[in-house]
């Protein structure tokens, strides 16, 4: 598995790492602990770590080729590859369909859309190109359809939708008594700050808005705190204090944002999400979410207000919640979802 996140490799295990972002000696990798194949051997595959390397590939070439060129040699010794997103995976792709290779099976993992949704042709050829070397891509959402059939030229077979779980026995609820008066935004990319900043201004004051992930990005402002990127088990006890959660989100049609939703709907928490297509699957209106309309300034502050007000209206979301991220959310689901849309795409073989 090519993954397009640095990794950290280990003995023993490091509680406060996210599963996806640890390779345990000894443990099996991420979702891959939910698959019930004894013999299963997953080698764990991240971008070389040489900063000037790594600098040159992700900010001007927008995929990984020192990542591909590790694992080419080695190619026909595996079962299976996947690539965790375009950037660990097109370029290997490509390097197979110039040489010919249509195995092993390679399968992408896509949370981008590739480009991020775009329809430029200089952009998509290559990608297409590539494509006829891979077996099949998985995507997030529902909405990235209409991007693999109408732009990627993908046949129904080729690609799967298979959900973002969450680990709903680390994100737990705490005790309801712990919570305190402040509302907790968190996250560091893809954040529609200006939206909730103005939002929040026009509000009566009162509650504090608690900022995650984000520093000095406007702390100055009354009734505004901000925090530095927390570990999981700090960012469970913030989250778990606050009264509920806004996720605020730039509009794309890519997926994206999944995430922080389900980690702050597994702790139990009421949640504002800008509508944006990526959550459109993973929310039911009014019962497990609100969704505030993008860029709609009186619209998000509307929302807040209503949850700074209605406070058993805001319990009776946080339920629903996490009973809707147990039963269909969870990290177990994804990785049985995973393992059924692999065995379905590798036929294709």
């Amino acid at each position: 598995m090519l993954v397009n996140w640095q990794l950290r490799y280990s003995n023993e295990d490091i509680p406060n790492e996210q599963p996806s972002n640890k390779v345990v000696k000894g443990s099996r990798y991420w979702f891959f602990r939910h698959w019930d194949d004894e013999e299963l051997k997953v080698d764990v595959v991240d971008f070389t770590r040489l900063l000037g390397v790594h600098t040159i590939e992700r900010r001007f070439l927008k995929f990984y080729v020192s990542q591909a060129l590790r694992v080419l040699p080695d190619l026909q010794g595996y079962d299976l590859i996947l690539s965790h997103s375009a950037q660990s995976g097109v370029f290997l792709a490509l390097l197979k369909t110039l040489l010919g290779k249509r195995t092993p099976p390679h399968i992408i993992i896509d949370p981008g859309s590739f480009n991020g949704g775009r329809e430029k042709v200089l952009e998509l050829l290559p990608i297409r190109v590539s494509l006829s070397s891979v077996t099949g891509v998985i995507g997030h959402s529902r909405s990235q359809v209409p991007f693999y059939i109408d732009t990627l030229c993908l046949s129904p077979d080729r690609f799967r939708i298979v959900h973002v779980g969450v680990d709903t026995e680390f994100y737990y609820p705490s005790e309801p008594e712990r919570s305190e008066d402040y509302v907790v935004c968190m996250g560091y990319m893809k954040r529609d700050w200006e939206t909730l900043l103005r939002a929040w201004g026009q509000l009566e004051p009162g509650s504090e808005l608690l900022i995650v992930g984000k520093e000095g990005l406007d702390d100055r402002m009354a009734g505004v705190r901000c925090m530095p990127y927390l570990p999981r088990s700090r960012l469970r006890e913030v989250v778990s204090k606050a009264r509920f959660v806004v996720i605020p989100l730039p509009y794309y049609t890519y997926s994206f944002g999944q995430m922080s939703l389900l980690i702050a709907q597994a702790l139990g928490k009421a949640v504002i999400a800008t509508r944006v297509p990526g959550l459109l699957d993973y929310v039911e209106e009014g019962k497990t979410a609100l969704f505030a309309n993008p860029y709609d300034i009186q619209d998000m502050k509307k929302k807040i207000d209503f949850l700074l007000t209605n406070r058993e209206a805001t319990n009776e979301l946080a339920r629903e919640a996490r009973k809707n991220v147990v039963s269909k959310y969870s990290e177990k689901h994804m990785a049985l979802g995973l393992k059924d849309a692999v065995d379905e795409l590798s036929k294709n073989t």
